[in-house]
């Protein structure tokens, strides 16, 4: 990991906000490919971008610093995508016959 990296990670883990935007813009652009690569959609794209910021503010203490930031990205992207798939996916398993996917 890059050691620009993990001071970042080490200062946005002890609260300081403006480093936290910094990270976010650092790895914006990446992230947002990874998104569309994902899920092949904008809209929901744009959705797993801010799931995957969010979800990495929260969860930024757990990354262990072995690696670069971006594969964590990368598997954060892959898991919100796969996940809002299966919801999707069974929501329309859901629908009795008969009705029509509007009548819900």
């Amino acid at each position: 990991m890059l050691d620009s990296d993990a001071a970042l990670i080490q200062e946005a883990n002890d609260g300081n906000l403006r480093v936290s935007f910094d990270l976010v813009e650092c790895y914006e652009e990446t992230v947002q490919g990874l998104s569309f690569k994902a899920c092949r959609n904008r809209d929901k794209a744009e959705e797993a971008l801010q799931d995957t910021f969010i979800n990495a503010g929260r969860r930024l203490g757990q990354f262990d610093g072995r690696s670069k930031l971006s594969p964590w990205f990368h598997s954060t992207v892959t898991n919100y995508c796969l996940m809002k798939h299966r919801k999707r996916t069974l929501d329309e398993e859901m629908v009795l016959p008969g009705w029509s996917t509007d009548e819900r």
